[in-house]
Order: C-alpha cells, then sequence, then structure tokens
C-alpha cells in the first residue's frame, strides 16, 4: 500500500533518537507460519541505516520482515519506472537491510513497489494501464527491470520470498505479461513467489496459479462505526478470513495477508486504506482492532503468513499514522508474535 506510509519519509530522520532500545534478537520460532512485522525503507536518506528497527521488530517476537522497497513512475502515463531521491533506498543499502534482517534471525519476504508520485485525484498504481501496445510494452519492460533488480538482490542475499508485484489492479488480467515475467524471475530466483492483491480485488488474478502464495493487502472495511466495541470488531473480521480461506482452498494455495494496518486515529476500522485521512489520535481504537484480528486469525487455516503495516515511522503516543512503534498496540502485537492471545 503505497499510498499509506510514503507520507513518513520526511519526518524519519528524528527516528535517530529512537523509542527502543537495542535488545538482542530471539532466534526466529520454527515452523511455516510467517508473523511478521513490515519495514518500509522509506527514509529520505537513501543510505539509512534500517538496524535498529530490525532489531526492534525481532525484539517483539517475529519471525519474518516485510522488506519494502519503492520505485517511482512519475505521472500514471510514465512508461518509467526508476528509484526516486527521498523515496528509494540505495542498492548497498537494501543489501545491508537484507543482511541486517538475517542476523536479526528474521526471515524475509522482499516486497518491491510501484510509485505514482505525480498522481491526479484518485490516481494511483492500481489505475496504471496502457491502452496501446507500444506504451504497455515499454512500461512491462521497464516493471522487468525494477523486479530483476530486486529477484538479484534477493538470490544473492538468500532471502526467502519475493513478491513479484502489489496491487496493480488493472494488470491483473495481462496472463501472458504475468507469466512471462514470473517465468524471468525463476531463472534467476530459487526462493518462493507471490503476488499481493487488493482486498476488494483478489478474484480477478488471473495467474494465481503461477505462484507459489497468494498475497492479499488486508485493509478490509470492518465497521460504519466511530467507536466500534471488539466483539464487532471480531465479528467483521471472522467474516472476510472465511471468505479469503474459502478463495485459498479452492486454488490450494497457501494465504499471506501482506498488509494488515489501521493508524491511530478514530474510524481507522471503516477506511483503513485510507492514508490521507487526518482524523482524531485513538490509540484505542488501533489496538482494538489488531486485538480484534489476532483473535480471529488464527481460526484461518490457510493463513500461512501475516505482516503488520508498518514498523517505519517515529511512533509514539502522539503520532497518528500508521506505524505501532511505542503505542498500546505494539504491546498488542508482542503478545500475538510470541504466541499469547
Amino acid at each position: 500500500m503505497v499510498r499509506v506510509g510514503i507520507g513518513l519519509a520526511l519526518a524519519v530522520v528524528l527516528a535517530l533518537v529512537g523509542v527502543h532500545a537495542r535488545r538482542r534478537a530471539p532466534a526466529a520460532v520454527p515452523g511455516r507460519m510467517q508473523r511478521g512485522v513490515a519495514l518500509g525503507l522509506f527514509a529520505s536518506d537513501p543510505d539509512w541505516d534500517y538496524g535498529s528497527m530490525l532489531d526492534e521488530i525481532a525484539a517483539l517476537g517475529a519471525t519474518d520482515v516485510e522488506i519494502d522497497v519503492v520505485w517511482d513512475q512519475g505521472p500514471l502515463s510514465s512508461t518509467t519506472l526508476a528509484p526516486r531521491d527521498g523515496l528509494s533506498p540505495s542498492i548497498e543499502t537494501l543489501r545491508r537491510t537484507l543482511q541486517q534482517a538475517h542476523r536479526a534471525h528474521l526471515r524475509v519476504l522482499l516486497f518491491p513497489i510501484v510509485h505514482v508520485a505525480a498522481a491526479q485525484p484518485g490516481e494511483w498504481r492500481g489505475r496504471i494501464r496502457f491502452d496501446d501496445d507500444r506504451s504497455a510494452t515499454s512500461w512491462w519492460a521497464s516493471y522487468g527491470a525494477f523486479i530483476d533488480t530486486m529477484a538479484a538482490l534477493a538470490e544473492e542475499g538468500d532471502v526467502e520470498r519475493l513478491s513479484i508485484g502489489s496491487e496493480l489492479l488493472q494488470l491483473e488480467r495481462e496472463r501472458a505479461r504475468w507469466a512471462a515475467l514470473i517465468g524471468g524471475v525463476r531463472s534467476r530466483y530459487h526462493g518462493r513467489l507471490l503476488y499481493s492483491a487488493n482486498w476488494d480485488h483478489f478474484s480477478s488474478v488471473s495467474f494465481w496459479d503461477l505462484v507459489d502464495e497468494i498475497g492479499v493487502t488486508a485493509y478490509f472495511e470492518l465497521t460504519g462505526a466511530q467507536a466500534p466495541d471488539r466483539t464487532e470488531l471480531e465479528t467483521a473480521w471472522r467474516q472476510h478470513l472465511h471468505l479469503l480461506d474459502a478463495f485459498a482452498a479452492e486454488r490450494h494455495r497457501g494465504l499471506v495477508l501482506t498488509e494488515v494496518g489501521y493508524p491511530s486515529q478514530r474510524g481507522a476500522n471503516t477506511r483503513p486504506w485510507d492514508q490521507e485521512r487526518a482524523e482524531a489520535l485513538d490509540l484505542e481504537e488501533q489496538r482494538l482492532c489488531y486485538a480484534a484480528f489476532f483473535a480471529t486469525a488464527a481460526d484461518a487455516r490457510f493463513v500461512d503468513g501475516l505482516y503488520v503495516w508498518n514498523w517505519f515511522g517515529i511512533g509514539g503516543p502522539n503520532d497518528s499514522g500508521y506505524t505501532p512503534r511505542g503505542k498500546p498496540a505494539a504491546e498488542v502485537l508482542r503478545a500475538w508474535l510470541r504466541g499469547r492471545r
């Protein structure tokens, strides 16, 4: 979800002060379940060192980390993607971060994301589409170079999982192009592959049989209430998880919830995808949303992994963004990661 974490980039330099002290990371719990936290490499300094944040994630009890890397294409009509100053990490930073994650005993899901910087209202990567074949071919070549770069780094760094894309709604029916891309990636990367679809669009993906796991960004609307109780939130999550479970079972694939996130704002459960919202600070609603999710996720038979969005950011009790860092939600996350209800 590009539009969730990018706004924090200008503020991250303040994270030098740290919210938590470094602690030795425990070894990852054996087993296939990915108990993960996302970490966006969104610092305005492309050489930023994320080692302390990875240590914090490991100290929570996570077994896995999702490393998010953004390349930008400028306007929606552009056919060229590239790293963007102030948004994308350098290759050396990414290489170092992958090494640091493994030293912290975390398995890695490398998660490339397309960003549309020069977006008009209503424009985002889910709207990327080209009506003429020449433009489409140029875009896919540039996108392929992005994914090939990530695949090479993933292979070099023994990364356990690689996403080949996220929330590219208008392109998900182009099976032949995805098949060519996936075939090329498999020739140079030998870990597990997934694609991450939007929570309201995952049934339209034409190539689930070509990847190893079904990924979904899980920003489901839970209720229409500004102050729901936990029972209402749990009921909503059970309904969504039941549908996801059935979908994954029919396709004989495990399911990975690549992003589960809530800003610490009043009414966050109603539009958790909306990074532009600016409601009153509400740490308790964020905590309740996570508590309801963790209470129900254990009953989903085909959920092989999930990643909380997003540890990047300053956090603390006055922060209304998505990060659980330094907030009551972090304690709910810690309890779940360590196997407690």
